[in-house]
């Protein structure tokens, strides 16, 4: 059996004397550091933090997202306006019906303007996170109420 005072006897034969939790405490206080040391010499020289390793994997996400987008098949010729979709739709809403009104902006107290629930926006039928594209076939007006409570839903017109 090992002695009393080290590590062995705490992990091994299950010992809660002061002495075996002092030994057990200094090892782990060493792993510790033996970590840190690894993290901060990295190949290179320079400090590796947590916040660093988090940025690193925030851009290897970015990046494969945009990998994603580059492989898209591109549809998208130019930007499509809210007022081309007035003349098809007839200034209404393709989900609810509601007359839209394109004068339904305010200046706030803070100077940024904001838009009313009727405003007019250019919606996705199929958004194109689930593969919709950008053309006149794929859009429709809708006000600014029912296309942000709307989201990303796949949602068929309704007029």
């Amino acid at each position: 059996m090992a002695e009393h005072g080290t590590r062995t006897m705490y992990v091994h034969y299950g010992c809660r004397c002061e002495a075996c939790c002092k030994a057990e405490h200094q090892q782990y206080l060493k792993r510790k550091e033996a970590q840190k040391r690894k993290r901060t010499n990295s190949k290179w020289g320079e400090q590796v933090t947590p916040d660093t390793d988090k940025r690193a994997s925030q851009r290897k996400h970015n990046h494969r997202r945009w990998q994603e987008f580059k492989s898209r098949p591109s549809t998208h010729t130019r930007p499509i306006h809210w007022t081309e979709l007035a003349e098809i739709y007839g200034m209404t809403c393709a989900i609810c019906g509601r007359e839209l009104d394109a004068d339904d902006t305010w200046i706030n107290d803070k100077g940024y303007k904001c838009y009313g629930r009727k405003y007019p926006t250019v919606d996705h039928i199929i958004p194109l996170k689930h593969g919709g594209t950008d053309t006149l076939d794929n859009v429709q007006l809708v006000c600014k109420h029912c296309n942000s409570s709307k989201g990303a839903k796949v949602n068929a017109i309704a007029s």
